[in-house]
């Protein structure tokens, strides 16, 4: 039965997600073609204020469009359980922790996709942005470059092996953070949507707040002096710390799936409250 449960919730949320990978797909592939034939700023010219736009316009579009299939995998996880389609779902012979079993993988799934296609049209865009909006000397380009690989964690065999496994667990702890917080919003007796919106704030600021103990101790200890010294941060200490906390997050967003998925199963078991 939850192979058919995976299998339908596939069927049903393919449309939006693909729709979306559309969109994203060909507004990256103009904007690469633009910024591709742009011309290179002179020497003279301190910022191209029409290329800062244009890329900043892009990467917040981009960025909302990613937004939406979020809200949409929501807005889908409530209205199968939580409304009147919940009257059926909840009648079917499977245990709740089957339905969010299956709704947590898919969603995941499709948030992995679009990460994914994200991150891999973001960065030629940006490879080809960057020259176009300002004037850099050869040495400067390379700077920022190593600037932008280092925030990534070093290497792009690094990048790779890091940010894979860690971009998984990510998106099956954010599908279950929506999750967890629509489950709670149903305990209220009125307005759900609005206490699901506020506890999904509540939980993401508490657990920000928490992490934030263990990762910015770090940064703070760290003090730069001369130029060179600066260079040494980016090539050394900024890898090693951006590998830190791709370890420390996925262990811990492990934990803290593990904690809502059994949160939002032990609701939907013992305080069922549908609309």
């Amino acid at each position: 039965m939850l192979n058919k449960l995976l299998r339908h919730e596939w069927k049903e949320t393919w449309k939006i997600p693909a729709l979306i990978a559309a969109v994203t797909l060909a507004l990256s592939a103009a904007c690469a073609l633009y910024f591709y034939f742009a011309k290179s700023p002179a020497p003279e010219v301190e910022l191209n204020v029409g290329n800062l736009v244009l890329f900043t316009g892009y990467l917040l579009f981009v960025c909302s469009i990613a937004m939406i299939l979020s809200v949409y995998l929501a807005i889908r996880f409530y209205k199968n359980l939580y409304t009147d389609e919940g009257y059926l779902m909840h009648t079917l012979p499977v245990k709740p922790w089957m339905l969010i079993f299956s709704k947590t993988v898919v969603a995941a799934a499709w948030l992995w996709i679009s990460n994914l296609l994200l991150l891999c049209l973001l960065m030629p865009v940006a490879v080809l942005a960057i020259p176009k909006l300002a004037y850099f000397e050869p040495g400067e380009l390379s700077l920022v470059y190593q600037v932008f690989t280092a925030a990534l964690g070093g290497g792009i065999p690094e990048i790779l092996f890091y940010l894979f496994p860690c971009l998984i667990v990510n998106c099956v702890f954010s599908a279950l953070t929506y999750y967890a917080s629509i489950s709670l919003g149903q305990l209220f007796a009125r307005h759900k949507v609005l206490a699901s919106i506020l506890c999904y704030l509540g939980i993401s600021s508490l657990i920000s707040t928490v992490t934030s103990f263990f990762f910015l101790p770090g940064m703070t200890s760290v003090i730069i002096t001369r130029a060179d010294e600066a260079e040494q941060f980016f090539s050394l200490v900024m890898p090693s710390f951006m590998r830190s906390v791709y370890i420390s997050s996925f262990f811990s967003e492990i934990l803290l799936s593990a904690v809502l998925f059994f949160l939002s199963e032990y609701i939907m078991r013992k305080c069922l409250n549908l609309d």
